[in-house]
């Protein structure tokens, strides 16, 4: 403040000054902590956004076309419309299928219909599940890392020719996989 400049430019150094300069001094220390403890909660917030985004499912699986999209459709088998709860990429025999983000694999395996199939558990409420692989290159508790080669595309389980059959869930419900792939 403008008297303790003065005081400090005429030389007075009484108690009482000490007592402000103290004062001030305080007020500064609980600011600076105030500060602190601001910039902590916005780094966390910012690490937090960061894991988010690190467990997105936005790279593509596998390369290749699509061959059916996510929704409703005529069943393959005859059995008329069906929900199809993913979309199914058409790809080479034995071609990579990649972990699209960060995760960790909670099932590796035959899976009825969807054949030999994983499904990764990416944090946040998402996972994602890979269907009619030929060959599986993971195991359960098995972490992997965003494009990691996870498994083959083949045509195990209910397929009509190799492709790789690939889902998102949110909270347990399967979102249509494209709103999520960025790369």
């Amino acid at each position: 403040s403008r008297s303790l400049a003065k005081d400090w430019k005429s030389g007075k150094f009484d108690e009482a000054f000490y007592d402000k300069m103290t004062l001030k001094l305080d007020e500064l220390a609980e600011f600076a902590v105030s500060l602190e403890e601001r910039v902590n909660e916005v780094y966390e917030a910012n690490e937090d956004r960061m894991s988010f985004w690190a467990s997105t499912p936005s790279l593509w699986p596998s390369h290749g076309w699509i061959t059916s999209n996510f929704g409703y459709r005529l069943s393959p088998w005859g059995d008329g419309v069906k929900m199809h709860k993913g979309i199914d990429i058409a790809s080479p025999y034995g071609s990579a299928i990649l972990a699209p983000s960060e995760g960790t694999v909670i099932f590796a395996g035959h899976k009825g219909g969807y054949g030999n199939a994983i499904i990764l558990d990416h944090g946040y409420g998402i996972t994602t599940l890979y269907g009619h692989a030929s060959e599986l290159f993971v195991k359960e508790g098995e972490r992997v890392n965003r494009g990691s080669k996870i498994a083959a595309v083949g045509n195990t389980g209910s397929s009509t020719g190799p492709h790789l059959h690939y889902e998102v869930h949110v909270d347990g419900i399967p979102t249509d996989p494209m709103k999520y792939i960025f790369q």
